[in-house]
């Protein structure tokens, strides 16, 4: 689905949803939304609360937020954002309350702060993989307040002048690998994976649902999340990957938004 109609995000060429919307894709080749540069691709009014899945948001371009833009409670699973541009946002502007399980942000990039994400928000972020994103502060994720958790994300292979992985405070919930925490304030935790590159392949079709980063053989984030500790921030499980992989494949999860198998 390719928008064509230009805009700057308000009333403009992107899909602005103003109810409470159930939005699930058939799959990364079945369900493509593409901003064609044009415009943002997807706007989450406030007040308004949306699920979203099974889909690939890409080549969105707006001030804040090229591929998608949340005022409201948007829940995203298992899908890929990338290629997508904006002046101050990157992938997703979040003013709102952001919780995102087994996505990947790739390849997106702001001019400002947040290459993958922006947020002045709440963000709660499982099982999902930033990498490729840049901006000049916070190339994976830039944190402007409110509270941010991570567990089990790969953030690596972002690039800033300030903050190439993260610029702000977060919280880690655990089994994160973290190329980079300069200029990025948090606790770590005892299973987090510091100052180590996470060993990705490209995006690609590995099978399933959406595009994905595999892990190469021998990457730091196989089999780091023991089986009991395979669930979300709402310590509900997590299945599957983001392309409807089981999890584990071995004897426990890997980090990020997909298995190895």
């Amino acid at each position: 689905y390719t928008l064509t109609r230009a805009g700057d995000g308000d009333e403009g060429g992107d899909l602005d949803l103003k109810g409470q919307i159930t939005l699930r894709g058939a799959g990364r080749n079945a369900t493509i939304l593409d901003g064609n540069e044009a415009d943002r691709v997807l706007e989450v009014d406030e007040g308004k609360s949306v699920t979203l899945g099974g889909l690939t948001v890409r080549n969105g371009r707006s001030n804040n937020g090229g591929g998608i833009g949340n005022s409201g409670t948007l829940t995203l699973s298992n899908a890929t954002l990338s290629s997508n541009s904006a002046y101050g946002g990157g992938g997703i502007y979040n003013s709102g309350t952001l919780t995102l399980t087994n996505v990947t942000l790739s390849g997106n990039r702001a001019n400002r702060t947040g290459g993958g994400i922006w947020t002045d928000g709440t963000l709660r972020l499982a099982f999902s993989t930033l990498t490729g994103n840049s901006a000049a502060s916070g190339g994976g994720i830039g944190i402007g307040g409110r509270a941010t958790e991570l567990k089990g994300v790969i953030l690596s292979g972002n690039t800033a002048s300030t903050g190439p992985e993260c610029e702000g405070s977060l919280t880690s919930r655990g089994h994160n690998l973290i190329k980079s925490n300069a200029d990025c304030g948090f606790t770590a935790d005892a299973t987090d994976i510091l100052n180590q590159d996470a060993s990705l392949g490209s995006l690609a079709d590995n099978g399933g649902a959406v595009q994905a980063h595999l892990p190469n053989p021998g990457s730091p984030v196989l089999d780091k999340v023991p089986a009991g500790s395979c669930t979300d921030l709402g310590n509900n499980p997590v299945a599957t990957d983001a392309r409807g992989v089981a999890r584990p494949q071995g004897s426990a999860c890997d980090i990020g938004a997909v298995e190895r198998n």
